[in-house]
């Protein structure tokens, strides 16, 4: 340092706040205090401006404890600018100038931001806030707060093993500041939940969703399947504990690289009122979106709700999962009363292999099985079923509400079987026949 007026005491370099970027860099502490983005804290524009230290050589610390916030911006996240200054008295952060002494510069050009973040927290949590292992809570804080453009990522995760993850229903681009998220876990216990905003330190805290049923959730499992490289392969998607399903939107994706999405087949028959505009398809994701505003569904355990097709366009011994996420549409299943059911899922991978005969056979039994009469008038006491191509082996037949009610074997080999309904009130029943190729749904009319 030159033109110091004291030389006996020690210079050094500190950093000027501003609540803007600065623009005056000396000589002298008029025109240093002309610079308009100077932080004044309220006192007189030809105070000194405040001056944050570290050492003498300009190494500085700074730490965010909520102080900057709650005594510059009513506590909430404030970006401020420092630059560095010369001090030719720095044990006491002062300017023992004179004029032009020459000893007074701000380096503008070195000039830098630092934005003091809240710390992410959450509220309003509740885990009890649908059918099942539903729960929500409400982020706010860190980057999202600051900037409205930003989102939280969350990964939630069950605490006694990692390995087992809850199910964000929410999209990413809602999960803001003030922003409710919506889960769901796949199992009773307590859940780590881990917020990131890409800046901030993050957040880990846990939610107790010990007293959750997760029988309760509506799940979705697609299988482990083989194909050969060229040919097209149907992964059918089955469903459990489908009951009082009002409506429900879910997101299926898989690689483009290995799969090409070559169409859908095997929509469940008993899905009323379905249109092909329910499945909407788009960079390897498929969206499906139904709702029937008057008939909640209930579709029996192991029942296939729908088998979406791939040609295998990938090389052999690659694979691609068929996952469940939750973009680019949120994830819901309501029941008839209005109320989120929680959502669990198993996902399956579909492998390329040469000289494999496909897991799945495109052929439906289905079409093979008929019953008849259907529906069935008040004065008939008898279903009878025919199969075309397998012996039956059992019949069990449930009631709207998914209960079985009755249970026929058939001991000997046979293509045709009757079941007595004749003290069955009326109403819809499913009947789940098990043939020796396969278990066929079918819905039946009692009483009409």
């Amino acid at each position: 340092m030159f033109s110091d007026p004291q030389p006996l005491t020690s210079p050094g370099v500190g950093y000027i706040l501003y609540k803007c970027p600065p623009t005056i860099f000396g000589s002298d502490m008029a025109a240093i205090n002309s610079d308009s983005c100077i932080f004044r804290f309220g006192n007189p524009s030809n105070s000194n401006p405040f001056v944050a230290t570290g050492n003498a050589e300009g190494d500085i610390w700074f730490r965010n404890f909520g102080a900057m916030q709650g005594a510059l911006n009513q506590g909430k996240p404030i970006q401020l600018w420092f630059a560095p200054t010369t001090l030719d008295d720095f044990d006491n952060v002062a300017w023992e100038f004179s004029g032009g002494s020459g000893c007074i510069n701000v380096n503008v050009g070195a000039s830098f931001s630092i934005v003091f973040l809240n710390e992410i927290a959450a509220n309003l949590v509740n885990t009890n806030a649908g059918v099942g292992c539903f729960g929500q809570f409400r982020l706010r804080g860190g980057l999202p707060e600051f900037d409205a453009t930003t989102n939280y990522s969350v990964e939630i995760s069950l605490a006694s093993d990692p390995s087992v993850k809850g199910f964000v229903h929410t999209q990413p681009k809602q999960l803001g500041h003030l922003g409710m998220l919506n889960f769901s876990v796949p199992q009773p216990g307590i859940y780590n939940v881990q917020v990131e905003d890409g800046k901030s330190c993050g957040s880990i805290f846990q939610v107790n969703m010990s007293a959750c049923d997760a029988a309760e959730n509506v799940k979705l499992t697609t299988s482990d399947l083989k194909v050969q490289p060229g040919d097209t392969i149907c992964a059918p998607v089955r469903v459990q504990n489908f009951k009082d399903v009002l409506t429900f939107l879910f997101n299926l994706t898989w690689d483009g690289g290995v799969l090409e999405y070559a169409g859908f087949k095997n929509v469940n028959q008993n899905l009323v009122g379905f249109s092909p505009n329910d499945i909407v398809v788009q960079q390897n994701t498929l969206t499906f979106d139904h709702f029937l505003p008057t008939q909640p569904f209930n579709f029996l355990d192991g029942e296939i709700l729908f088998s979406p097709c791939f040609l295998a366009v990938g090389d052999s011994n690659q694979c691609s999962g068929l996952d469940f996420q939750n973009v680019p549409a949120f994830t819901e299943f309501t029941n008839s009363t209005g109320l989120p059911i929680g959502f669990s899922f198993e996902t399956g991978m579909i492998c390329l292999e040469n000289n494999v005969i496909s897991t799945f056979q495109p052929k439906s039994n289905a079409a093979e099985i008929s019953i008849f009469p259907n529906p069935l008038a008040s004065d008939e006491t008898e279903i009878s079923i025919f199969s075309k191509d397998f012996d039956l082996e059992n019949v069990s037949v449930f009631d709207a509400a998914g209960r079985e009610i009755r249970a026929v074997n058939f001991s000997e080999k046979t293509k045709t079987g009757k079941v007595d309904v004749a003290d069955l009130p009326g109403g819809f029943y499913f009947l789940k026949i098990k043939t020796r190729g396969g278990v066929v749904v079918r819905k039946v009319a009692i009483g009409f």
